[in-house]
């Protein structure tokens, strides 16, 4: 047990295969003409979480809801009748919705989204507007056989007693995971792992975010997305405490996994 929590733990600092500078400016070059500011809204509470808009070397993904002090201009995030596109757990379209109406929040003065369906199916991940010209790219899911299923829930529940109160689990990892491209997954429950299995068929850490002070603690896996059209994944998560709850964007730097924006009910560091 010692020796494979060293061996998974000291791969914590193991730095994602993500496009080179080249190719990711090669890809947003290709995507630029015609696409405006992305607004993507929260899965719960439904407030605004991203922005993906022009930056100096393409495209940027920022907050937007900072509790106690902006939930962005109501005309761009809450003007009744305004459509959404609704995504799945890896960014593809299922659907488009309307917003019917909101709810002002009294602590974040935020107004929470109500939707209402215009066709498809109304998702109970993210949205993004459908005024932005933002499209799905091809979808990033990737399927493991059941002998990498398997291994993945041993290395998960290893991770799981030894980082929790609780213990491990007890439904199976994979079953609560989403799996993605260069063979990586995210998974959720006390803790959030994002990990990635390597040539030798070992599952390895490429970030860890432990449980909060508060026993209540939960991560959830939204959706896995690129995005800002460079080519690599973004993780959308879920995050409550019991008394708090809200979503986060995380993204792929040189040193691994950060997170790059935060909704307004998530507004706290790990």
């Amino acid at each position: 047990m010692k020796n494979l929590l060293a061996l998974v733990l000291a791969a914590a600092v193991f730095a994602p295969g993500a496009a080179s500078a080249g190719q990711k400016q090669k890809r947003r070059a290709s995507l630029s003409r015609g696409l405006s500011e992305a607004l993507f809204v929260a899965s719960e509470p439904r407030v605004p979480l991203a922005t993906v808009s022009h930056a100096k070397d393409g495209f940027s993904i920022r907050s937007v809801g900072l509790k106690g002090s902006t939930c962005g201009p109501s005309s761009k995030w809450a003007k009744r009748g305004s459509k959404w596109i609704a995504l799945d757990a890896y960014g593809q379209p299922i659907g488009t919705a309307l917003v019917s109406g909101f709810d002002t929040n009294a602590e974040t003065k935020c107004r929470e989204l109500q939707f209402g369906r215009k066709s498809g199916k109304l998702g109970e991940g993210i949205y993004v507007s459908a005024d932005s010209k933002w499209a799905a790219g091809k979808s990033l899911e990737w399927s493991p056989n059941d002998a990498e299923k398997t291994s993945f829930d041993a290395f998960v529940h290893t991770m799981e007693t030894h980082f929790t109160k609780e213990g491990a689990d007890d439904t199976k990892a994979h079953s609560r995971a989403l799996f993605f491209s260069s063979h990586r997954a995210v998974v959720g429950g006390s803790l959030l792992i994002v990990a990635r299995l390597d040539s030798d068929k070992v599952w390895r850490i490429e970030r860890l975010i432990p449980p909060g002070k508060e026993s209540s603690s939960e991560f959830t896996p939204v959706g896995v997305l690129d995005m800002d059209k460079d080519g690599d994944a973004e993780i959308v998560y879920h995050a409550s405490n019991g008394w708090e709850a809200g979503d986060a964007v995380m993204s792929q730097v040189a040193t691994g996994w950060k997170d790059v924006a935060l909704s307004a009910w998530s507004n706290k560091k790990h």
